[in-house]
């Protein structure tokens, strides 16, 4: 975990083993009370032989430009 980027990195030999290492990274998160959504799964990558997957963590609100919102009028009958 490098808290200064807000990444969790995770390492395995094949992509079996690293998706059973994130159901079980998935599980003690729920466990201790941590909304496993604020966890943004990025596609693994292969540095040499080992699979490596670096997990973006999401604090607060994400800011998403919602654009011009317009009110409905009530009409009169």
């Amino acid at each position: 975990m490098n808290p200064a980027d807000k990444t969790l990195t995770l390492t395995a030999d094949d992509e079996m083993k690293m998706n059973a290492l994130w159901e079980i990274v998935q599980t003690r998160l729920v466990r201790r009370g941590v909304a496993v959504k604020n966890f943004k799964k990025a596609e693994s990558q292969r540095p040499g032989g080992a699979v490596r997957r670096v997990i973006d963590i999401q604090q607060g609100i994400p800011s998403k430009p919602r654009g011009d919102r317009q009110v409905p009028q009530k009409t009169r009958r």
